[in-house]
This record gives C-alpha cells, structure tokens and sequence, in this order.
C-alpha cells in the first residue's frame, strides 16, 4: 500500500492510501481525487472545527478540545469508488470508537462532512 507524508493540523504524519476498489487496475479518477486531495490539502484545515465539534459531542467529559490528536489518529487517505465526484475520507482511529472510528469527507476537494467510518464506507 502506497504511504503519503503530510501536515495535518500542526503535525507531521504519515497516510496509508487506500481505494474503495476491488479490481486492477485503480481507475484513474479515483487516483486523480487524491492528487486532487493532496493538491488542496489546506481544505483539511477548514474541517478541523467541525471534526471538533463532532469529537466533543461523542466524548461529552472534555469541556475542551485543545489537542485534536487525543482523540484522533489518522491513518489513511481513501478514495470512494464515485465515477462523477472527487470524494476522498480521511480515516481516523479514535478511542471513543475504535471499532468503527471516524472519517471525515471531502467532496471535490472540499470538507462535506464527519462521521462514523461506516456512515461512507
């Protein structure tokens, strides 16, 4: 599985990139969402007080998120398997989920919205 290094959220880290495909090969518009991903990465930024927000409402004892990292951990950059839309999840582990974790959307390079992994998976 191909990795990509980035910044996220004040971090360095590094992603596992997936795709929500079964055959070989990959088509090319599901390479071309995360080119596009990776290209307006700072989109990543413009979720992160709702992913926030999301996290607060799921672990209701922290008043405050300061450090989006103590409860998330991405590991992947997925593309879906949608022929007329660039639509990419970042995968996250979380603790207060960690059977079914949190992936947060992006849609033509832009944040659409957050949720369980298997809201879009």
């Amino acid at each position: 599985m191909s990795q990509v290094t980035v910044t996220l959220w004040g971090k360095t880290k590094t992603l596992s990139m997936a795709y929500d495909y079964y055959d070989e090969p990959i088509p090319s518009y599901m390479t071309e969402a995360i080119d596009a991903m990776l290209r307006e990465w700072d989109v990543t930024d413009n979720a992160l007080i709702e992913v926030k927000k999301y996290c607060q409402d799921r672990d209701s004892k922290h008043a405050n998120i300061d450090d989006i990292y103590c409860f998330l951990e991405p590991t992947t950059l997925a593309a879906l398997d949608e022929p007329d839309e660039r639509s990419v999840l970042l995968i996250c582990d979380c603790p207060f989920d960690p059977e079914d974790g949190v992936a947060i959307h992006f849609v033509n390079e832009k944040f659409v919205g957050v949720g369980p992994q298997s809201k879009y998976l």
